[in-house]
């Protein structure tokens, strides 16, 4: 510039310069900004509200996120950024620590109403699902419909639920990389800019309301052959289902990132994400990988649509080293 050499932006180089909203935030290579900075929109807010070109407080608890108003739930809300870890007897949104698993329906119930918050509910859950799936930066290929959505620690290595060590590696503690492909990356952006962390692999997740819609896997098998999960574009699954459930696209399967729907019985409670091992596979009464072996067979292979009824006939009561929790307000 000017015949004379300029050194490269960054994001630590205390002015605004770049693609910079304002100084050393923003624009997409840095990170957010905070409130009271100036913005293009509201991917460059830390908050993921820019009003006016100003970035504002989004009124979400600390380790929420804000999530733009969208179909099924008509609006806009906070959810936890992270699977809710327990601190001093509490639930609590961040990256330390594993997840808050062994807990039953009514109890993470309970944790988040303690902290002023809800579960994530089952309409909730799929309006974050519906905004990932269509944003691009969640597909492989760059674009929506193109390549397949990540779905998280999900390949069973390491075999076991995982924190949150290093935010700035969406891979951190999977064993794998970028390189490797991005089946194994942890976080999923929202159209606002917003990062979540595990919202499908790691661990199960309870949907906090009940799942009671008579008859919402009639079109199901009602038998066991210990490997019932279900793609979403099979033909088994009616139009109604998916809204409850999948995909917005009805020839997205588990090729595309999206996870399974696994159709045995009509359990109170429904687990939604996967876990760690999305891995099915059946020997006798038993499914290999599945959350319960020698019990009964079921399991979802990982994904963000990811469903599975809980077990024990609609226990509300019961965990399982698997299951987590998130919360919503």
């Amino acid at each position: 510039m000017g015949g004379v050499c300029q050194a490269m932006p960054t994001c630590t180089d205390g002015v605004q310069d770049g693609k910079e909203t304002d100084i050393d935030c923003g624009g997409g290579a840095c990170g957010g900004c905070a409130t009271g900075k100036m913005c293009g929109a509201a991917s460059d807010c830390a908050s993921g509200v820019c009003t006016g070109g100003v970035c504002q407080s989004n009124g979400c608890p600390a380790g929420f996120v804000i999530v733009p108003s969208g179909p099924p739930a008509n609006r806009s809300f906070c959810v936890a950024q992270f699977e809710m870890k327990q601190v001093n007897g509490g639930a609590v949104s961040q990256a330390a620590g594993t997840p808050w698993v062994s807990i039953g329906h009514d109890a993470a119930n309970a944790a988040c109403t303690a902290l002023g918050t809800h579960a994530i509910t089952n309409a909730e859950w799929m309006t974050v699902a519906r905004n990932i799936e269509g944003n691009a930066v969640n597909w492989s290929g760059g674009s929506v419909g193109a390549g397949a959505i990540n779905t998280g620690h999900s390949d069973g290595a390491p075999n076991a639920a995982l924190s949150v060590s290093d935010t700035t590696n969406p891979f951190d503690q999977t064993n794998n990389s970028a390189n490797q492909g991005p089946d194994q990356k942890r976080t999923h952006v929202l159209s606002n800019g917003q990062v979540l962390w595990d919202f499908a692999g790691n661990v199960y997740e309870h949907v906090g309301d009940s799942i009671t819609t008579p008859g919402y896997l009639s079109s199901l098998t009602s038998s066991c052959d210990c490997n019932v999960t279900i793609e979403y574009n099979a033909g088994t699954i009616t139009a109604g289902l998916r809204t409850i459930f999948g995909p917005a696209n009805s020839a997205y399967s588990s090729a595309q990132g999206m996870g399974n729907l696994w159709g045995y019985y009509t359990y109170a409670t429904l687990w939604r994400g996967g876990s760690w091992n999305k891995d099915i596979g059946s020997t006798g009464n038993t499914c290999a990988g599945s959350p319960w072996n020698g019990v009964g067979c079921v399991g979802a292979p990982a994904g963000i649509y990811a469903a599975a009824p809980g077990p024990n006939y609609g226990s509300t009561s019961y965990g399982y080293s698997a299951l987590g929790f998130r919360c919503a307000k």
